[in-house]
């Protein structure tokens, strides 16, 4: 997969080659309709046919396949609003500049993702939890794995979240497998910190396999605050890392997922790591 990392000077995504997962298409524009409908579904049907045969080529080479890459730059800026607005509406994709990223999260990610949403919306009256929500972080669209806002995006921006640009949430919380997928998570946040400062992130780390995780040797105690962390991320998942609000990148703090504890979270809730581990076990 590739990682995308961040220019100091200019603050734009470069890549770095990482493995061989993500198949870029370059999608060249060569259309000579002014129509922007038909020139849009051109390069949505192009995109569409272009990951179905990276998904068929890459699957049998690497099994670890989750993210293919688009390079978007040969779309014309005229057309770019109604692209990546059929884009979003076609594909679970997130966009950098002119590199878009779609994702293809399995049933345990999506079952996780609903377990905590759901732990989070009564802790949260009055704001508004979603999953895989479409936000705008510096000129860019991201779908964090499950967001909390407050305020809630308006009636617009949760319609119209492109034209309105659709904020940001104050809890981001990414989901990912202890593989790859962890260093493109790793590399979303890098990009993303600066321009979030009041927002708190964390990465849930999943372990790549089909083996069960442990039961609950003690089910029913009353979950603990987590520990104190680690000094550097742990080598096996389940792992969780942890960005409190204003945090630099490096500020991580790691822990391992354990039964009967919960992470205390800044915005004064708290994520029970219980629902990650019912689900893994």
């Amino acid at each position: 997969m590739a990682t995308i990392y961040e220019d100091s000077k200019r603050r734009s995504p470069r890549l770095l080659r990482a493995s061989s997962t993500t198949w870029i298409a370059n999608v060249e524009n060569s259309q000579t309709s002014n129509s922007k409908i038909d020139g849009s579904t051109s390069i949505i049907d192009q995109i569409k046919e272009r990951v179905r045969n990276a998904i068929s080529r890459e699957k049998l080479r690497d099994p670890e396949l989750n993210v293919v890459e688009v390079d978007l730059s040969g779309i014309l800026d005229y057309k770019r609003s109604d692209v990546l607005t059929d884009i979003h509406e076609t594909f679970a994709a997130e966009r950098i500049d002119e590199k878009l990223f779609i994702k293809f999260d399995g049933p345990l990610k999506e079952i996780i993702h609903r377990r905590i949403a759901n732990s989070i919306e009564p802790q949260l009256p009055g704001w508004s939890v979603n999953i895989n929500t479409i936000c705008e972080v510096n000129g860019n669209e991201f779908r964090p794995d499950i967001g909390a806002w407050n305020p809630p995006p308006t009636r617009l921006q949760s319609v119209f979240p492109l034209i309105h640009h659709c904020p940001h949430p104050l809890l981001w919380i990414e989901v990912a497998w202890n593989n790859s997928d962890h260093d493109n998570a790793i590399a979303k946040i890098s990009y993303i910190l600066p321009f979030c400062p009041n927002t708190e992130f964390v990465l849930i780390g999943l372990p790549h396999t089909g083996a069960l995780f442990p039961g609950n040797p003690t089910p029913g105690v009353a979950s603990a605050a987590i520990g104190v962390p680690l000094s550097a991320r742990p080598h096996y998942a389940p792992y969780v890392g942890y960005w409190a609000p204003g945090a630099a990148l490096g500020a991580v703090q790691w822990h391992l997922i354990q039964w009967n504890q919960h992470l205390p979270l800044a915005i004064g809730i708290n994520l029970e790591l219980n629902l990650i581990l019912n689900e893994l076990a």
